[in-house]
């Protein structure tokens, strides 16, 4: 277990693990080699595996390529928060007031939750003012 700095990820940058086209895709590689190393925690709400995973579906992505990403994400070991109600609740009104999707605030409250960085390729919840945000890509 990563013992380093805590860093919460969204599912835009653990997709940069599978497209090194994407801007910001070395950043991305660099944070889950800073993880296996223990010098970042890399810590995310429970549904990021389901968003990732359903973006790579909707690209059409070979059922044997997603595979191979779930095994991948599983090997990452990324650390996994569970969504419990008190986390909900604050997702929710992060939601309300900055008008983004309780899917995305969920990852804001996380970062807020444990004073971590977020960090993200969505523009939407770089601009929010409720934790601190590395914007990347």
């Amino acid at each position: 277990m990563a013992t380093g700095r805590t860093v919460v990820i969204d599912s835009s940058v653990a997709f940069k693990w599978f497209d090194a086209t994407e801007q910001g895709a070395d950043i991305a590689v660099g944070l889950l080699r800073e993880h296996k190393r223990d010098d970042t925690a890399l810590l995310a709400p429970a549904h990021l595996h389901l968003e990732l995973i359903n973006t790579l579906v909707c690209r059409r992505v070979a059922p044997e390529e997603i595979e191979r990403a779930v095994r991948f994400l599983a090997d990452a070991d990324v650390l996994v928060a569970a969504v419990d109600d008190a986390l909900l609740v604050d997702a929710a009104r992060i939601a309300h007031s900055e008008r983004i999707a309780l899917y995305d605030a969920t990852f804001i409250a996380l970062a807020a939750r444990l004073e971590a960085e977020l960090v993200t390729a969505d523009r939407r919840q770089a601009a929010t003012r409720s934790c601190r945000v590395r914007l990347i890509g």
